[in-house]
């Protein structure tokens, strides 16, 4: 059996797959992927002191080059394949990485030949490092296959953040930042309907980003199209603030945003229009909602400690948060459970909770005081912008295991804050440059 093995192995390195799709356009782009399946298995193979891992090895390699462009699976190159090679078609164009890591390059030149002193040597070399920076982008040499890069560039997630508050010292903002903090550009913008996103609520409902009431119209229904705020023309049922109400989204076979108004009566929204469904059984003003165990959880408010999960027959009661009646928390859903972080009792707070199996545990703290703030969560790491207040309108870094906070970094704070400021994942060259009649960055 093992011969047969060895004699498999000897094979598959005498004779390499051919691609099925002999006038394939991406065929480049296949050979490419097929080059680092092959040397991946050649890796494996010669670190194998067994017949059962050398089979393993064939078997992973014959898996990864059938994915590759213009062969098994992706007979058609790279029209409908989902390898990340794909995003080297024409990276210029289609790849925000790729022309982020292209622009970081040429900025980084840029400044090193501005500091030569008419040095030609010093002109070759601010080169040379242009060159030896480049080569580690997305689809150039040091990273042939795109994202996720091995070695150089850090194809890490970029975040929106935009925020309009009235209170002084007033100040609106937007900016795409890198989840490191190291990239951040300012994307100004003025809106000839007013304080549209002032204290609104925002969730992601079927691939779009809704924005529910605000100070403009407790009522309104809008959503950010490319990069234009528009009003949709529908209303909610009741008024909403986000420094009183509370929302998240379901996903079940039809996605739908679940909204609570600070009171106790709540409403559903799935894109088109907006019911009434079950009201809490006690009022949770200034609350957070995420989803716990695929189900809307609402959690404490000024006036009540309890928590409460909407199931089929209503809200149902669970177990209390461990800080009382605690307003202002912020929070994101976990895969089975809630992470909760900071708010106010008595004072504004630094702990973070996580909530699962019906129980709440306490797995860190955080530098700043977070009031009415915004989370986005990634891995191994998560993303909080403060709110209103709180000592502070830091945003703040914190990487974690899963079960616990292991550290955490400041990345930089607000000149001032608005409640529940609206953040979503991004690229880092999104609305670069761009005006229309409503919405402007410059």
């Amino acid at each position: 059996m093992r011969k047969l093995l060895i004699l498999f192995c000897h094979l598959a390195i005498a004779f390499r797959p051919k691609q099925v799709n002999e006038t394939c356009p991406d065929a480049d782009l296949g050979e490419i992927c097929d080059g680092h399946c092959f040397s991946t298995f050649l890796s494996c193979k010669d670190d194998c002191e067994s017949g059962s891992c050398e089979r393993e090895c064939l078997f992973d390699y014959t898996d990864c080059y059938s994915n590759c462009p213009c062969y098994q699976n992706c007979e058609n190159g790279c029209v409908e394949c989902m390898n990340p090679i794909c995003s080297c078609v024409s990276p210029e164009k289609d790849n925000a990485f790729y022309q982020h890591c292209i622009d970081e390059s040429q900025k980084n030149f840029g400044k090193c030949v501005k500091a030569c002193v008419a040095q030609e040597i010093c002109y070759d070399a601010c080169y040379s490092d242009f060159i030896v920076s480049s080569r580690k982008c997305p689809c150039n040499a040091g990273c042939e296959l795109g994202c996720p890069c091995e070695s150089g560039y850090d194809c890490q997630p970029f975040i929106m953040a935009l925020c309009q508050s009235s209170e002084p010292p007033k100040i609106d903002f937007g900016y795409v930042i890198s989840a490191d903090g190291n990239f951040k550009e300012n994307r100004f913008y003025t809106s000839q309907q007013g304080s549209f996103i002032e204290r609104s609520g925002h969730a992601v409902l079927n691939g779009e980003m809704f924005i529910f009431g605000g100070l403009q119209n407790p009522k309104k229904i809008g959503k950010i199209d490319e990069c234009n705020f528009v009003d949709t023309g529908m209303k909610l049922i009741n008024d909403f603030l986000s420094n009183s109400g509370a929302l998240v989204t379901v996903h079940e076979i039809h996605d739908e945003t679940i909204l609570c108004r600070g009171e106790i009566e709540c409403e559903g929204f799935d894109g088109v229009s907006s019911k009434p469904i079950a009201s809490t059984k006690e009022k949770h003003f200034f609350s957070c909602m995420a989803l716990y165990d695929s189900q809307p959880i609402i959690i404490a408010g000024i006036a009540s400690s309890s928590v409460e999960a909407l199931a089929v027959t209503g809200w149902q009661t669970e177990t209390k948060h461990p800080s009382g009646t605690i307003r202002g928390t912020t929070c994101v859903s976990l895969d089975h459970g809630v992470l909760v972080i900071g708010g106010y009792v008595d004072s504004h707070q630094t702990k973070a909770y996580s909530y699962t199996d019906s129980k709440w545990s306490m797995i860190g703290e955080m530098k700043q005081k977070f009031y009415g703030g915004s989370m986005i969560l990634f891995d191994d790491f998560f993303l909080v912008f403060a709110g209103i207040g709180g000592g502070s309108f830091a945003v703040e870094r914190a990487e974690w295991n899963g079960e616990k906070i292991t550290s955490s970094e400041v990345l930089f704070h607000h000149e001032n804050g608005c409640y529940r400021p609206i953040v979503f994942e991004t690229y880092p060259d999104h609305c670069e440059n761009f005006c229309s009649d409503d919405f402007c960055y410059v």
